[in-house]
């Protein structure tokens, strides 16, 4: 097996232990038989694999054109259907039915129209349906993806946060590709604090059913064998943006 084929390999049995392990306990619903379900972002697949055995009916939806080519590839199954598009792009929409979950793990951050991503959720979403939404704050250690440098830089807290002409400097010398460096711009940028997606879903019509800050976060679980621990922390503003590893929310339209 090749390394990327290896790779994606190491996505897909992480997403299906996510999807088995955590969100089945943590979304409301605990029989998905017949639900409608999408993943924005669904990357690899391993998650809707896991409800699509638990007879739900699943869609994804995914930007990347490899990672949507490999899930068309390992679960092109009946009850599964797949898109290679984008969430903030409404010309699929009408082609989708309502949904009773909708999941968006850790993608948030990636994009930069998060008002048009909500609403177009928010739309597709059944009245009584559940949006599960994760993501690294802002201010977190690595919400910068930076770990994902594989030299002494990734292990280095907060550099995100540098001014962009410091960063990008830092990132050169790591020696990574110009595609890379891109890629982390593009996250550094799209970023968001606790407080401001607090705000955007308020401002797009959602409230909060659940909401848990973490500071070792449940996919650490599978990646380096670490117990999930919440942030004692959690209910201090401000403190909370810089020692939170990643947000989860469940939520539902107003």
């Amino acid at each position: 097996m090749d390394a990327n084929l290896q790779r994606r390999m190491k996505f897909f049995n992480e997403q299906y232990w996510y999807a088995e392990t955590v969100l089945s306990f943590y979304l409301p619903q605990k029989n998905f038989e017949n639900l409608n379900l999408l993943e924005v972002g669904s990357a690899e697949g391993g998650g809707l694999k896991y409800f699509s055995e638990k007879k739900a009916f699943c869609y994804g939806i995914e930007l990347s054109a490899n990672r949507h080519k490999f899930a068309m590839q390992r679960i092109a199954l009946p009850g599964i259907q797949l898109i290679n598009g984008d969430i903030c792009d409404r010309q699929f929409m009408d082609s989708l039915p309502k949904m009773d979950i909708i999941v968006i793990r850790d993608v948030i951050e990636h994009i930069s129209d998060k008002i048009a991503a909500l609403e177009n959720m928010r739309d597709l979403l059944k009245d009584n349906g559940t949006i599960f939404l994760s993501f690294p704050p802002k201010y977190s250690p690595y919400a910068g993806h930076q770990q994902n440098i594989k030299n002494l830089l990734g292990k280095l807290p907060y550099i995100h946060l540098l001014p962009t002409f410091l960063y990008k400097i830092l990132l050169a010398a790591a020696d990574i590709s110009k595609d890379k460096i891109s890629t982390l711009l593009e996250v550094k940028n799209s970023t968001i604090s606790i407080r401001k997606i607090e705000k955007l879903y308020k401002q797009v019509g959602f409230s909060i059913i659940d909401k848990k800050l973490y500071f070792i976060r449940p996919c650490f679980q599978k990646r380096f064998g670490l117990n999930p621990k919440i942030l004692f922390l959690n209910k201090i503003p401000f403190i909370n943006e810089f020692f939170s590893l990643g947000g989860l929310y469940l939520l539902k339209k107003i």
